[in-house]
């Protein structure tokens, strides 16, 4: 359930401005500056109206809110899952957690009840999108599935357990528009301490787990991944490369860098030759600083990278490489 300005409030608003415009001319004749025609009173509010319609009614978003989980009845004590399901209208998309060089991250605020715990977000892999002053980011279209896990609190409540979470984007098409969404989940407390799954929302949990990057310390990582100090500019300026040796090449091969990777390497350009990718990283012109020296902003580079497999299948697997590889020279 997500809270939305609605048509009733906005008509009441409406009819407050009107109601208070039509009393400022009222007093206006009672303080002797002269009674108003019907055509200037009409002439007020009908300006008035027009104006409230514009301050009023906003564009509708592209994007539809819910918060969903894994189970229809909160068991105390155990873990379930808990996402943010956001649906996007064709043709507009929202970004990711990194915009990239331009847009806002969309951000997800839990507030749960005492004694619930709940883990980092999980996010599926981005794609690239372009905004509309041309300027490439990373984001999502269609629908995406931002999911956490929770461990609920041992101590049961009187009542349903309360659920909600604050959501924050910026949806764009030919212009782009901010948008905020409040929405809440109540699910029952198990009574006879069963688990009560919830079947339909199991099913798109698993689905955009498949598409949520494989974990850093997941044994089936398809590369391996090192640094080295790479090129110097004339001003001597280090631009790390990362290696990254493939077990068997795929296609469509991509890299989308960190907030705090891109931070410090505000470009970065990759290519693939044999079972081999290269990815360098650039770093502004004006920024003369050692390795050492802009190594204590950033420990790793971290990201992550896409391909597709040889059936086709769209993969992703989050990328960590220590900068204490590197070494001046």
């Amino acid at each position: 359930m997500s809270y939305q300005t609605s048509k009733d409030v906005r008509a009441f608003n409406h009819s407050a401005i009107v109601s208070l415009t039509t009393s400022a001319l009222m007093l206006g004749l009672a303080f002797g500056c002269g009674r108003p025609s019907e055509t200037d009173l009409g002439s007020s509010v009908q300006n008035q109206d027009l104006a409230e319609i514009r301050l009023l009614a906003p564009q509708a978003s592209p994007v539809d809110v819910e918060l969903i989980a894994d189970v229809s009845i909160i068991q105390s004590g155990n873990d379930f899952k808990l996402g943010v399901l956001l649906d996007i209208e064709p043709g507009w998309f929202i970004y990711w957690k990194n915009p990239g060089a331009s847009g806002d991250p969309t951000q997800v605020d839990f507030a749960l009840p005492p004694d619930f715990v709940h883990g980092p977000l999980r996010w599926p892999s981005p794609i690239r999108v372009t905004s509309p002053d041309a300027i490439e980011g990373y984001g999502y279209r269609d629908q995406v599935l931002l999911q956490t896990d929770v461990q609920a609190s041992n101590h049961d409540p009187d009542h349903e357990w309360h659920l909600t979470a604050t959501v924050n984007w910026l949806a764009c098409q030919e212009e782009c528009l901010p948008g905020q969404a409040f929405i809440e989940l109540l699910l029952p407390v198990s009574i006879s301490g069963t688990r009560l799954i919830n079947h339909g929302n199991v099913a798109r949990f698993e689905n955009w787990s498949t598409r949520v990057p494989t974990r850093l310390d997941a044994a089936n990582r398809p590369f391996s991944a090192e640094l080295r100090t790479g090129v110097h500019t004339p001003t001597a300026m280090v631009k790390p490369e990362m290696i990254l040796q493939w077990t068997v090449l795929p296609s469509n091969i991509e890299w989308f860098p960190s907030q705090v990777t891109a931070t410090v390497f505000p470009t970065s350009e990759w290519r693939t030759t044999r079972q081999r990718t290269e990815v360098v990283f650039n770093r502004p012109t004006n920024d003369n600083r050692s390795l050492s020296e802009f190594s204590s902003e950033v420990q790793a580079i971290t990201g992550v990278v896409t391909y597709t497999s040889s059936n086709g299948e769209r993969l992703a697997a989050e990328l960590s490489v220590d900068l204490k590889q590197l070494s001046e020279g």
